[in-house]
């Protein structure tokens, strides 16, 4: 940034890198948030991870104690107003691509993600190992198709033994054909 004298100062901002604990914290805390992670992929800020990226010592904004502000200006202030141009410059960055949060803690966004899938999956998988009430037991197939199924003695023929549905029946008539009418013989 340039100010009142002929050299532009020289402002650097100093940001410490995630914690692992932390990191692994957020990673956990976005595993049932693929949808989310999906508009985070697309470069918008996900809504509902907000309060998680945004949470004081947990999230992905930093804690003040881990910025570090410097600028070569005479101000005596700690936060002169050219940190503060260069701090709302990044914030509007931060805003068009929500994925430079990652850069600026040093995490890969990549490493949410897979992990988001991985434990998606395994929660997929560990559901479709399970039986539900919608799946018809071997015992009652029989008796929906009206067939024996009970297993044939070794070297025994294997009849199959069917009753019929019990279906409501109705008398069907057929209507009688109509007989043309004069003159459409042969239509």
């Amino acid at each position: 940034m340039q100010g009142s004298q002929g050299r532009p100062y020289t402002v650097s901002i100093q940001i410490k890198p995630i914690g692992k604990p932390v990191w692994a914290q957020v990673k956990e805390a976005c595993a049932g948030q693929l949808a989310s992670l999906q508009e985070l992929l697309e470069g918008r800020f996900p809504k509902a991870l907000a309060e998680l990226f945004t949470a004081k010592g947990s999230g992905l904004f930093p804690a003040p104690q881990e910025i570090v502000f410097r600028c070569s200006c005479p101000d005596w202030a700690y936060m002169c107003k050219h940190v503060a141009a260069v701090l709302f410059g990044i914030g509007a960055r931060l805003d068009e691509d929500p994925g430079l949060f990652f850069v600026l803690r040093k995490v890969k966004m990549e490493d949410l993600i897979s992990q988001a899938v991985r434990d998606k999956s395994e929660k997929l998988l560990k559901q479709a190992k399970k039986k539900t009430a919608r799946v018809i037991d071997d015992a009652d197939l029989g008796d929906v198709f009206g067939i024996d199924l009970s297993p044939a003695a070794e070297g025994a023929t294997t009849e199959v033994e069917t009753t019929p549905p019990k279906t409501a029946t109705r008398s069907r008539r057929r209507a009688p054909a109509k007989k043309p009418r004069k003159g459409q013989a042969g239509k």
